[in-house]
């Protein structure tokens, strides 16, 4: 992974500039999901609980 200097602005902002990865840097960065499931169904997941109304207190 390529060493990077962090500067401060005088508003302490921190400029962030583009780092190239190949794929396969890229692709190791990246922890495995903890289980079997395969992309699909990790997708699916997710957008089902998007979709899922929300529960709410009535006041």
């Amino acid at each position: 992974m390529p060493e990077s200097t962090t500067t401060t602005t005088q508003r302490n902002q921190v400029p962030i500039s583009s780092a190239e990865f190949s794929l396969e840097t890229a692709y190791g960065s990246v922890k495995p999901a903890p289980d079997d499931r395969d992309l699909d169904d990790i997708i699916r997941d997710a957008k089902d609980e998007k979709a899922s109304p929300k529960s709410s207190a009535t006041i």
